[in-house]
Order: C-alpha cells, then structure tokens, then sequence
C-alpha cells in the first residue's frame, strides 16, 4: 500500500496498491483522438460492352485486309479510322475493284467451269516455266455464299482474283489469272497432280502429306472418297502398270517413281 501525495488531491491523503497506478495518478495518460470513420466501400460496377464499344477501335479482320493491301496501321485507330484506311488503299489500286464484263474468254470459262472439282492446282505455261498455284473453291456460307472464287497463293497467303457471283456477274481482280485458270480448265487433272507433287499437300484440301501413301496417290485418306477425287486412284495405279501402292510395297517395288518421270514429261 503507497500513500499518495498528488498535489491534485492534498492535504488529502490517499493510497494506491502499487508504484505503477501511483504513476497513473501522477501522469495520466492523455487522451486518445478519435479515429476518424472509415469510409464506406462502394463496389463498382462495370458498364456493360456494348457492341458499339467493341467495334470502336480497329478489328482484327481490318487489320489483315489492310496488310493484305500492303498498307499500315495504328494499334490506337479507331474503326472508321480503319475503314477509311482501306478505302483510300482500294482507290489507289484500282485493278482490285474493277469489274471486267467484256472479256470473250469469260464466257467459255462459265461453260466449263463446272468440269473443275474444288481443288487445288498449279498452272504452268510452258516446260520448265515459272508455276502459278491457284485455288478453286464453291462457298457455301459468308459473304462469298454460291459464288465460284479462285484465289492465287502468295508466300502462306491466298487472295482471291476472279470471283463470278450468283447473279452471274464477274469480278475480275487480276486479269493475269485469266491465263491461269484457261491452263487449269484445259487439263485440271495435270494441274492438280503438279500442284501435289510440287508441295507434297493434297490436291483436293490443301492439308499436307503425311504418310506414303497419301504421297503416293498425291490425296489424303479422307479426301480419295469424295467422288470427284476418289477416280485418282485409278489414275496413278495405271501410271504403275496397274498396281497398286499396297501390290508395290508388298513385292519391294519403288513408290512414287511415277511422279519424277510425269514432272519431266510435262
């Protein structure tokens, strides 16, 4: 027991029970502020993307359509931006839109168009001569729904050239390809061998080559059983005086000698 003599308190005396609540007597300790109040969290909510906020800036699509004209573009260009990039890229190379009506070789083309299966084919003018790949397809859905469009490769990369639409008007976006595709009507199957043996990739789907015997007979295992294709096997069977590639490998003869012996040929 301590006496205090805390001068708050004289000539009153008054006791603590030890030193340390003598200590608070004597110092009390001041007081604490009030922590001011916490603000309330508001959760955010986030405004939906509209359609309109999604197309603002340039697409994906815009962007291939602009290097496929060999322009350029900004990451930061909005979408009219874009487009009107792609305008004044059309405008500059006028042969892309223009539309050729006139040409007499158009007609017979219409008329033997459907001889040729889709399919990829490579067309070559003269022996030893420079080889063009062209691609032969009949859409059954997008923009290009029931057209005939023929594309020409270049590097990885198709672009269509000669489009004929379901209304029976053409569009012609090089006329060089006119050449090409008389090579391709006059003999279909040629080119579409030379086009397989040049790439090692099925003349029917363009996918390539992975085993022997699609090497073989140039078409992949799926693709021999479309109708319009199935009828190579025969073909390449008569180039091997009949045999077939099971009948060649079982008596040890060479595979795909035919193909060396047809590129001299033609």
């Amino acid at each position: 027991m301590m006496i205090c003599r805390n001068k708050e308190s004289w000539p009153n005396y008054h006791t603590h029970q030890d030193r340390f609540e003598a200590r608070r007597c004597w110092f009390p300790a001041a007081p604490v502020a009030a922590s001011p109040p916490v603000p309330a969290v508001v959760p955010v909510v986030a405004e939906p993307v509209t359609w309109k906020d999604r197309r603002a800036s340039i697409s994906k699509a815009q962007k291939k359509y602009i290097n496929d004209l060999h322009g350029h573009w900004e990451v930061d260009w909005s979408y009219n931006r874009a487009s009107k990039e792609i305008s004044d890229l059309l405008g500059s190379q006028p042969d892309r839109k223009k539309k050729t009506v006139d040409d007499p070789r158009l007609t017979m083309i219409e008329g033997m168009m459907d001889l040729v299966p889709d399919g990829f084919y490579a067309a070559q003018a003269d022996v030893g001569g420079h080889v063009d790949f062209l691609k032969v397809k009949r859409p059954t859905s997008g923009r290009f729904k029931d057209t005939i469009k023929i594309s020409t490769q270049h590097s990885e990369v198709w672009r269509e050239r000669i489009v004929k639409w379901p209304s029976g008007q053409w569009s012609i976006y090089d006329n060089a390809v006119i050449d090409m595709l008389m090579l391709v009507i006059a003999d279909h199957k040629t080119c579409a061998r030379r086009y397989a043996i040049e790439l090692q990739r099925c003349c029917c789907c363009g996918k390539e080559l992975t085993d022997d015997r699609s090497r073989h007979y140039l078409i992949g295992p799926v693709c021999d059983k479309k109708e319009a294709w199935s009828i190579e096997i025969e073909r390449v069977d008569d180039l091997n005086d009949g045999l077939t590639y099971e009948q060649l490998v079982a008596r040890g003869l060479p595979t795909r000698v035919w193909q060396e012996r047809f590129l001299n040929a033609s």
